[in-house]
């Protein structure tokens, strides 16, 4: 009941949550989007993936990632988040639009970062 109340306040206030899965341990980030510019171009920019039948699984680009991290960062001074950054760079770093990431981080105020 009380996981229940705070999904409900999580998801009022547009915020986040994460959840376990306990085989694997994959960590899964839930983000309940505010629909401003931003969740507006990262949503459409995710990709849908089939790994069943009749299973869908969204996954925001490395780009959005980015952006995002840097956001939350800048809310809450973790360094994880940049840590974060720094492991999807390692990962896609060749893939990376960095006009796109330049771009958000300037209309969110993020450049600093």
């Amino acid at each position: 009941m009380e996981q229940d109340k705070l999904l409900r306040r999580i998801v009022a206030a547009k915020s986040q949550f994460n959840t376990l899965h306990p085989a694997s341990g994959l960590k899964i980030d839930v983000m309940i989007p505010a629909m401003d510019a931003f969740d507006r171009s990262r949503f459409s920019r995710a990709a849908r993936v089939h790994p069943a039948d009749d299973y869908e699984a969204t996954f925001a680009s490395p780009e959005d990632v980015i952006v995002k991290k840097m956001h939350l960062n800048s809310e809450a001074g973790s360094d994880r988040h940049l840590r974060d950054i720094a492991g999807v760079l390692r990962i896609s770093s060749a893939e990376i639009d960095r006009d796109y990431v330049t771009e958000w981080a300037d209309r969110l105020g993020l450049r600093e970062i």
